[in-house]
């Protein structure tokens, strides 16, 4: 049974009324409680609101279709229509700023304010002729289990033992979320692998698939990893590893990747990658055994992971290997690289297993004027710029998106650039020169892949920090840091 509602009203105020009762009981039947379907209700007045007063020309008309969909942890609620632009710039001027100055100012800027408290997330979608969209999620209210400090004391190694590999069970999501803590504490940007009905959940509908490692002498649950949905490629995502301190060395990890490298094989799924940390080689080396291959590295991606095994603790941000495993042969791309860039792209292609043709450029193509742009943060103050269509307008629309990003103390921007569109080959020289530089290549849909360019807010980061296990992780950081401009200023 359908159980999505879509709503189509015109741009008039009067319509709100309306559209909150019928997303309040839809809300409801979704499982939010009373308090949580009124913050839904805030959201959709404040919203519609908004872009009846400021996203309209002088008497136009348009229709503005609102759809809520359950999500797997609650629900997603997306306003479109065809109206002025999102001037991104504008909404991120009201993120930071206090409740008293915005009122001193004007309305949209409590809008703004009112729903980047009452959403669990948003994003800006700017689809060209196509006009905007601006989807809010709420997550259903789970409390945090309070989870309490491993000890400070090394376990006593467990070496006289067997174990089995099993897919998780819905009981085994509390002990999931506690083996998380203890790996990491709260630092894993995973957010949902520590709250146990999120795990559950979420490997209901496989959009996490999780295997634990069980002592078969006991039925503890010693190990945990697993394959997450991504949104903006065809592979999955491995990740969540984590051992009982008492087991390692013991292979299950090893043994866990496997399994999951052949669920996916059975799934007919095209690949896997990771995001292998730098602080140490320990990750690397693993995902190298199973046959990963680098082919980017995100510098300064994410804050200080904290890791209860290894005692070496840095302040720094810390900066992630990308590593690719195809999983089907005679891969082939065509795609058009900057000349720039050329050669470190037929490496990283060469070592992931990618046969690729440049792209030749037709006589009659051209850009339409609006750019198609998707716009994600996250929590660690990384902001992600997606290219899906160029326009006349790309240059000057990164740029303002940039500036205003770097004011609100966005740390790391990444601008993800569409290689099987000609204009990526031509535009990139113009982002490295307002202090953009090589990222690497990230695995896309279909015959896209993106290159990926990256921006360091105002860091002079340490390189020399990183490391990278194998020759070709070495010559792609010495890369990187050669493009870095503020490593050459």
């Amino acid at each position: 049974m359908d159980e999505n509602l879509t709503i189509i009203i015109k741009n008039n105020i009067k319509m709100i009324a309306p559209v909150q009762a019928a997303l309040h009981v839809h809300a409801l039947q979704t499982g939010f409680d009373e308090k949580d379907c009124f913050k839904i209700d805030l959201l959709c007045e404040e919203i519609i609101s908004n872009m009846v007063k400021f996203d309209f020309m002088p008497d136009q008309t348009e229709n503005i279709e609102i759809e809520a969909v359950k999500s797997t942890l609650g629900m997603k609620i997306t306003f479109k229509s065809l109206c002025i632009p999102l001037d991104i710039k504008k909404i991120r001027s009201y993120e930071d700023v206090s409740s008293d100055a915005v009122l001193n100012h004007n309305s949209l800027g409590l809008g703004t304010l009112i729903v980047k408290n009452l959403a669990d997330s948003i994003q800006y979608f700017n689809k060209g002729i196509l006009g905007q969209e601006i989807v809010v999620e709420k997550i259903l209210p789970r409390d945090l289990p309070e989870y309490e400090d491993p000890s400070p004391l090394a376990p006593s190694p467990i070496t006289e033992f067997t174990y089995h590999l099993r897919r998780l069970l819905p009981e085994d999501a509390p002990v999931i979320s506690r083996l998380a803590y203890f790996a990491y504490k709260l630092s894993y940007f995973y957010e949902h692998i520590y709250f146990p009905e999120r795990v559950k959940d979420l490997n209901e509908t496989n959009e996490l698939i999780s295997v634990v490692a069980v002592n078969s002498e006991n039925g503890e649950i010693i190990g945990h990893c697993a394959n997450i949905g991504d949104e903006i490629s065809d592979m999955m995502e491995m990740g969540v590893a984590f051992v009982n301190p008492a087991y390692r060395g013991s292979g299950c990890l090893n043994d866990m990747t496997t399994f999951l490298i052949n669920d996916l094989i059975q799934r007919n799924g095209d690949g896997v990658f990771v995001n292998a940390v730098t602080s140490h080689a320990y990750s690397q080396k693993s995902a190298f055994r199973n046959g990963f291959r680098e082919s980017a590295i995100f510098i300064s991606r994410c804050k200080p992971l904290q890791m209860n095994a290894i005692t070496e603790e840095h302040s720094y941000r810390d900066s992630l290997l990308f590593m690719v495993k195809r999983l089907k042969e005679n891969y082939h791309k065509t795609v058009f690289p900057p000349d720039l860039h050329v050669g470190i792209i037929r490496e990283i292609y060469n070592n992931t297993d990618i046969d690729f043709t440049p792209g030749i450029m037709s006589d009659n193509e051209d850009l339409p004027d609006r750019s198609e742009i998707q716009i994600k943060t996250d929590n660690h103050l990384c902001s992600h710029l997606f290219i899906q269509r160029h326009g006349h307008d790309i240059i000057d629309r990164v740029k303002s998106t940039t500036r205003a990003a770097c004011v609100h103390r966005i740390e790391t921007l990444y601008l993800y650039l569409p290689l099987n569109q000609w204009y990526t080959s031509f535009c990139c020289r113009y982002f490295e020169g307002n202090g953009y530089f090589f990222t690497g290549i990230r695995p896309g849909k279909g015959e896209n892949d993106w290159l990926v360019l990256q921006y360091l807010n105002n860091q002079n980061y340490p390189y020399d920090k990183l490391v990278c296990n194998s020759r070709f992780g070495q010559r792609l950081l010495n890369y990187i840091k050669s493009k870095d401009p503020n490593q050459n200023s």
